[in-house]
């Protein structure tokens, strides 16, 4: 019976269509592999991503209080690790950049940094011997982050590390808030350049 279930599976699936969920990361990969083992022609074969996983404790208001006072029109919001890897850095010296360019441009940074960080210590020092400690914001650990991203016109995901699932992109398209990210993991399957965000090459 087992034996007669596979093989009315993989007729199906030559017959039809082919869906796969999984992860941005790995699905064009899976696709092309199963849709080849299978027999199944590429063009009928599609990839639905699965949802990435709830935030708990959000919407509480909170973090409304850590946002810098300044007449910024434009604000550029960065949630995540601050570490090297996630690309911090690189964002660091664009908003330096930026920012001696535009005088209505800020950039808040949500995550933590309090333990045993020298990356984040040092960059955050960098910001402040800059002058622009009120522009570049650390706001540390935010439960509240859908009070963030109501804040925020453009996210970045400029992650170096090859990112399995992008969760801030995913929870910013939520918000109908476009993303700038790198071309990193399945970061590009996410966005699509030019219509919900930019993928830098």
């Amino acid at each position: 019976e087992r034996d007669q279930a596979y093989q009315a599976e993989h007729n199906a699936m030559i017959s039809g269509d082919l869906s796969i969920l999984c992860s941005p990361e790995e699905g064009m990969e899976v696709m092309a592999t199963i849709a080849a083992a299978e027999g199944a022609a590429r063009e009928r074969t599609s990839v639905i991503y699965s949802p990435g996983p709830k935030r708990m404790n959000a919407g509480s208001g909170a973090a409304r209080a850590l946002l810098p006072h300044s007449e910024a029109k434009f604000c550029v919001l960065y949630v995540g690790q601050i570490s090297q890897e996630k690309g911090v850095g690189v964002l660091v010296e664009s908003a330096f950049a930026l920012c001696s360019m535009r005088n209505d441009i800020c950039f808040l940074l949500a995550g933590n940094y309090v333990w045993n960080n020298p990356f984040a210590t040092a960059l955050m020092a960098r910001v402040e011997q800059a002058g622009l400690q009120d522009r570049i914001v650390f706001l540390g650990f935010i439960e509240d982050i859908d009070s963030i991203y109501k804040q925020a016109d453009l996210h970045v995901c400029p992650s170096l590390c090859e990112e399995a699932y992008g969760l801030t992109v995913v929870e910013a398209k939520e918000r109908q808030l476009p993303s700038i990210v790198f071309a990193s993991g399945g970061l590009p399957e996410i966005i699509k350049s030019g219509e919900n965000g930019w993928v830098c090459e």
